[in-house]
């Protein structure tokens, strides 16, 4: 089935965005952080500015990792779930990543870069908690009917 092949790839998916959400938690560590430390220097923000940036950007790294992983853990779960449901909870824990982790990680170098923040981006974000929210959902279904519903999903 078409779907197999793309749970692989999933894994995959779900290995190299770990190691993006380690890259974006190492840019908030280091770059981000020395770039908002002298804007507060300079007067041109304050520090309670300052910590809703760096909050912003850690909670989008710390959710990015956790979906991350949960993407490695829908590719390992042959078997204990229902292969349509797996792919569809891929796909909304990928489409998540991108509206939440994504859109506030644009919208925070954008700001910080141009100085200009777009805020269309942010309404995305709440697109991809609701993302997140179906995916797990989808998966709690699938592994509650466990293999034998499975085989009849499919």
């Amino acid at each position: 089935m078409a779907c197999e092949k793309y749970l692989k790839k999933f894994l995959v998916i779900g290995a190299v965005s770990m190691g993006l959400a380690v890259s974006c938690g190492a840019i908030g560590a280091h770059a981000i952080k020395a770039d908002l430390q002298e804007k507060v220097a300079a007067d041109e923000m304050t520090d309670i500015e300052r910590f809703d940036v760096t909050h912003s950007w850690d909670t989008a790294v710390r959710l990015h990792g956790a979906h991350s992983l949960g993407l490695i853990l829908i590719g390992l779960a042959a078997g204990s779930c229902s292969l349509r449901l797996r792919c569809w909870a891929s796909g909304l824990l990928l489409a998540g990543i991108v509206l939440f982790s994504g859109m506030i990680y644009l919208y925070v170098a954008l700001d910080l870069i141009t100085g200009r923040t777009i805020s269309f981006l942010m309404l995305l974000v709440p697109l991809g908690g609701i993302s997140w929210m179906a995916g797990w959902g989808l998966l709690a279904c699938g592994f509650y009917h466990g293999p034998s519903a499975a085989s009849q999903l499919d």
